[in-house]
């Protein structure tokens, strides 16, 4: 089985993580939005200062390692927290605004 290997980066630091691996690209963004969501993380604290890259792939049936030639941007934190915040907010239950609803006491 191929996982592949993703690392994030602080800007501050001006270093890469600790990378991790996940079988795709949607569950390492999750696994990044999560710790974005802890507020105890410096990522939550200072989203604009980190990303995150996928940086290869490992091969788990042969025990290889094989890092990409170009690392593979994925986006701040910011911005994968700002569009989550904005996906619920277009998909809560809430009221339209300025609809302008017909007044029943002019018959």
């Amino acid at each position: 089985m191929k996982l592949c290997m993703y690392a994030i980066y602080d800007i501050k630091a001006e270093a890469y993580l600790t990378p991790f691996f996940s079988p795709n690209a949607q569950l390492a963004l999750r696994m990044f939005m999560q710790a974005g969501a802890d507020t105890n993380s410096n990522i939550h604290q200072y989203p604009a200062d980190f990303t995150l890259f996928e940086i290869g792939e490992f091969e788990q049936d042969h025990g290889t390692l094989t890092a990409h030639q170009a690392l593979l941007n994925m986006g701040t934190a910011l911005s994968h927290l700002t569009a989550s915040a904005q996906a619920e907010l277009e998909h809560a239950d809430l009221p339209p605004h300025n609809v302008m609803t017909p007044r029943s006491d002019h018959q």
